[in-house]
């Protein structure tokens, strides 16, 4: 993904993203089956890849 060039957007959207991985991560067993552990960190690697900003891309695959 390319950078966001709107600092404005880019805030928003940083703040609302850490918003919901910190719900998810609250929300998250603090004993996970293996299949809940599997599946939160497939949607962490999504969520880096498909980020529009390109930071999450660039901090977890570089």
């Amino acid at each position: 993904m390319s950078e966001m060039t709107n600092a404005t957007l880019k805030q928003e959207l940083g703040r609302a993203g850490w918003r919901l991985l910190h719900v998810m991560a609250q929300k998250f067993p603090f004993y996970p089956t293996f299949e809940e552990q599997e599946k939160l960190e497939q949607f962490i690697y999504m969520f880096a890849s498909l980020y529009p900003c390109g930071d999450w891309y660039e901090l977890v695959f570089t």
